[in-house]
């Protein structure tokens, strides 16, 4: 008898990286990209966590929201809340607190309307996800220890770098 005209199922491809990301290419790209970087770190922990803990949530949906005023604040917090939880669960040393690291997202969306240059001091919106990146980091670690933690750029993040710099050399001049 011939093979089978069905397709073979491929399995699904096992993770090749932790999920923990060095909070100095977390730094670099949302200062790079001004923060705009911040909407796809949202996304992919949302993303991440819905996969690992099987939460019943939409990340799009959740990160579409974080561009409608005050609810974009409550989504902050319960981002910053269930990853505090989460990492307390597992016996994380350092959390910090959802609302202080929500407050601190706050405060930095108003420096935005300072006028320019001084607007570029919102850019202190990055302490709060640094923070949480660190929580996660001790999180994943306690999750998924024997993955390798990815410790250089990814292409796709050095054409975003590359992009951000060309945008960084034509704005800077016009801001000073």
């Amino acid at each position: 008898m011939g093979k089978s005209s069905t397709a073979v199922m491929e399995q699904p491809k096992e993770q090749e990286f932790s999920n923990a990301r060095p909070i100095w290419i977390v730094v670099l790209l949302y200062i790079a990209t001004a923060g705009l970087y911040s909407i796809y770190w949202f996304y992919r922990n949302w993303w991440e966590l819905k996969k690992h803990k099987g939460l019943e949530i939409s990340p799009l949906l959740r990160t579409l929201g974080l561009f409608v005023p005050i609810l974009n604040t409550v989504l902050f917090f319960i981002q910053f809340k269930r990853i505090e939880d989460y990492a307390k669960e597992v016996g994380v040393k350092r959390t910090y607190s959802a609302l202080m690291l929500t407050g601190g997202m706050v405060i930095a969306a108003f420096l935005w309307r300072l006028p320019d240059p001084y607007s570029l001091i919102a850019l202190v919106g990055v302490v709060p996800i640094a923070l949480v990146q660190a929580m996660l980091n001790e999180f994943w670690l306690y999750e998924k220890p024997i993955l390798p933690i990815r410790k250089s750029l990814t292409m796709g993040q050095i054409v975003v770098l590359a992009i951000s710099a060309f945008f960084w050399v034509q704005i800077i001049p016009k801001m000073l």
